[in-house]
C-alpha cells in the first residue's frame, strides 16, 4: 500500500514538473479568483475588479505557455503578483499580509532565468529585478504607515487574510525551492551525460568505434604500473592497399569494420583492443599468458580468413597477420609492442595470413 501511494506520488510529481509553467499558472489563478470571491464579498471593489482582470490573464497565459512564450508568461506572472500586492495592501492594510507576495517573485524570477535564459542573464536579471522588489516591499512598508486603508475589516479578518496568505507564500516558496533544486539536479545529470559522451567519442575511433591509440595508451600504462602480466596483439590487414586501390575507400571501411567486428566477437571482455593507426588493431590481454593471447588471435585470424564481405555485386576477402608479445618486467611498454610489431611484420615477410609468436625478440 505504502509502495503504490508513492508510486502515485512520483507520476504526480513527475507530471508537474514537466508541466509546471501550466500548473503554476492556473494555481495561481485559480488563488486570484477565490480573492475576487474574498473581495467581493467584504466589497472591496477595485481588489475585486483587479482580480477578475488577473484570473483572467493567467488562464489567458497558458496560451502563450502553449506558443512557447513562457518567459513572457512569467514576466506577466512577476509584474502582476508584484501590482497585487501592493494594491492590496494599500486597499485593506499591511496587516492582512498581501504584501508578503512580493516575497515569491524574487525566486520565481531566479528559477524561470535558470531555465529560460542564458549567460549572465541568469544571474543579473532576476538580481535586478529581486532587488527593485525589496525596495517596493520597503515603500509598501513604510506608505502603510503614513496612509489610511479605505477599506477597514474586521481584526478577525485581517488576521484570517494574514494566516491565509502565510501559508499560501510559504507554499510557493517551498515548491520553488524544490523545483530549483530538482532543476539543478537534472542539469547536472545532463552535464554528466553530455560528459559521458564526449568523454566515449574522445576515447574511441570514430569509424570502428574500437579504442583510439590515446585511451589504449592510458590502459597499457594503467596496467604497467599495476604489475599484472599482460601481452599485446599487433594485428594488419594484408594487402589493405589492394583493397582501397581495386574497390575504393568505402570497401576500405567496410572492411576495417568487419574486422574490427570480429575481433571484438572473439575477444574476452576485459582486454582492450584499439585501432593503433591505419589497418593495424592493437589488442590487450591482461592477466594472461602468451599462450592463451596466442590462441585468442589465432581464433581471430581464422574467422577472418573464413569470412567473405559482401559488396554490391561483389564478395571482398582478406586476411590478417597478428604478432603476439609477452610482456616482461625488465621492458618497456614501447619494447612489448615493438616486439609485437616485428613479429607481425616478420609474418608479412613469410607468407602472410599467420600468427607468429614464438620469433626471437628484436
Amino acid at each position: 500500500m505504502a509502495n503504490q501511494l508513492i508510486s502515485q506520488i512520483r507520476r504526480i510529481w513527475r507530471f508537474l514538473v514537466v508541466r509546471k509553467y501550466y500548473a503554476m499558472m492556473s494555481f495561481t489563478g485559480t488563488i486570484h479568483f477565490l480573492f475576487c470571491l474574498f473581495f467581493l464579498y467584504y466589497q472591496v471593489w477595485p481588489m475585486m475588479i483587479f482580480n477578475i482582470v488577473s484570473t483572467t490573464m493567467y488562464f489567458s497565459t497558458l496560451l502563450l505557455i502553449k506558443r512557447g512564450k513562457e518567459m513572457l508568461a512569467i514576466m506577466l506572472a512577476y509584474l502582476e503578483i508584484v501590482l497585487h500586492g501592493i494594491a492590496a495592501t494599500y486597499c485593506v492594510g499591511w496587516n492582512t499580509g498581501f504584501a508578503q507576495y512580493l516575497f515569491v517573485v524574487v525566486p520565481l524570477g531566479f528559477f524561470a532565468c535558470l531555465e529560460l535564459t542564458e549567460g549572465s542573464k541568469r544571474f543579473v536579471i532576476p538580481f535586478l529585478l529581486g532587488t527593485l522588489v525589496g525596495i517596493l516591499y520597503a515603500s509598501t512598508r513604510q506608505l502603510s504607515h503614513m496612509l489610511t486603508p479605505p477599506y477597514t475589516l474586521s481584526h478577525q479578518t485581517v488576521d484570517f487574510a494574514f494566516v491565509v496568505n502565510s501559508v499560501v507564500t510559504f507554499a510557493f516558496l517551498l515548491l520553488f525551492l524544490i523545483l530549483y533544486t530538482y532543476t539543478i539536479s537534472e542539469m547536472e545529470q545532463k552535464l554528466r551525460d553530455q560528459n559521458a559522451i564526449l568523454d566515449y567519442k574522445a576515447s574511441v575511433d570514430p569509424l570502428t568505434n574500437l579504442l583510439n591509440r590515446r585511451s589504449m595508451q592510458e590502459h597499457l600504462i594503467k596496467v604497467f604500473e599495476s604489475g599484472r602480466d599482460f601481452a599485446v596483439a599487433m594485428l594488419d590487414i594484408d594487402d589493405f592497399k589492394n583493397v582501397n586501390d581495386s574497390y575504393g575507400h568505402e570497401a576500405g571501411d567496410l572492411v576495417l569494420l568487419e574486422v574490427a567486428r570480429i575481433v571484438q566477437e572473439i575477444i574476452p571482455e576485459g582486454s582492450p583492443v584499439c585501432r593503433w593507426g591505419g589497418e593495424e588493431i592493437l589488442i590487450l590481454f591482461i592477466d594472461a599468458s602468451k599462450a592463451k593471447a596466442t590462441e585468442l588471435s589465432e581464433q581471430v585470424r581464422k574467422c577472418i580468413a573464413d569470412n567473405y564481405i559482401p559488396f554490391y555485386q561483389k564478395t571482398l576477402h582478406v586476411t590478417v597477420t597478428i604478432g603476439v608479445s609477452a610482456h616482461y618486467g625488465i621492458h618497456s611498454i614501447d619494447e612489448t609492442i615493438a616486439e609485437a610489431d616485428n613479429k607481425m611484420y616478420y609474418g608479412k615477410k613469410h607468407g602472410k595470413n599467420q600468427v607468429v609468436s614464438l620469433q626471437r625478440r628484436i
